[in-house]
């Protein structure tokens, strides 16, 4: 049964009309048992219903020694924000409490920088639209030129994904390289949370010579190729990334082409990968 997926929206700006906010960031010292977390999570939910605080948005991250819960939340409510502070800083383990606001309507987090992914990689954010458009323009400044150089990016990205994620996955698996199926299917896992697109299928066959197909919904570049009149555009950063991954996962040198495009009114955009065997 397919699942149906949620969008998510990242807390760095919190827009709420009518409400106080305030951002909140409590950091502690590592917990020692599940007990413990549950008994902490108690404590901060009991101070915030004494005050009348309303969460809003709420996420948590672990340091090398410490843990970090970061809250927005609407203090309208809030009689003596010095009190909940206080509050909040006596609690057990508790090393530091950050705070900004209260602020109306509207509040960004100013508390974090910068925003990473992917065990400490730097990440910025662009709208799809913003990129489907400088990919766009790409196209009518360069014609079919700009095929080669997405391509040419994309495949130098892809190798550098493949290292970093071949790494990641090693680390975690005490030392230990996964499949290369295995690292494939995590990255492109990665790319739905990350918002790049919705995974459909993803086949691979080492019989003979090794070759791939991925299938995927909803990929944010196939919005840049709507309504211009190239047939021979594709999606041609993608299929870079995923020629360039398979080259440097296998160690030998791939091609990906498009077999199907949703800008060219396919309900997908798919992706066959080959190994390029030497004549």
């Amino acid at each position: 049964m397919k699942r149906t997926l949620k969008p998510k929206e990242f807390p760095f700006i919190v827009v709420e009309p009518g409400r106080k906010l305030l951002v909140l960031s409590i950091t502690r010292k590592m917990l020692s048992s599940s007990l413990e977390n549950v008994q902490f999570h108690h404590a901060v939910l009991d101070i915030f219903a004494r005050h009348k605080v309303l969460v809003l948005r709420a996420y948590k991250q672990m340091f090398q020694e410490s843990l970090e819960w970061v809250f927005f939340v609407d203090a309208s409510k809030v009689e003596a924000l010095e009190e909940l502070l206080g509050s909040l800083k006596a609690l057990k383990g508790v090393l530091s409490v950050e705070w900004i606001g209260p602020e109306n309507n509207v509040i960004v987090d100013l508390l974090h920088f910068p925003m990473t992914s992917r065990g400490g990689v730097r990440m910025i954010i662009f709208s799809a639209e913003t990129l489907s458009r400088v990919l766009t323009e790409l196209y009518k400044a360069f014609g079919t030129g700009a095929n080669f150089i997405l391509y040419k990016l994309g495949f130098d990205y892809g190798q550098e994904l493949s290292a970093h994620f071949k790494k990641m996955l090693a680390a975690v698996s005490g030392g230990i390289e996964l499949p290369p199926k295995k690292v494939v299917e995590s990255f492109l896992k990665y790319n739905v949370s990350s918002g790049w697109q919705v995974l459909e299928a993803f086949e691979v066959s080492t019989e003979g010579r090794i070759e791939a197909t991925v299938r995927v919904r909803e990929l944010w570049e196939a919005l840049a190729r709507k309504g211009l009149e190239m047939e021979e555009v594709n999606c041609d950063l993608f299929r870079g990334i995923l020629a360039g991954f398979f080259t440097n996962l296998y160690g030998m040198k791939f091609k990906a082409v498009e077999v199907a495009c949703a800008a060219k009114g396919a309900p997908y955009c798919e992706f066959r990968i080959i190994e390029q065997v030497k004549p």
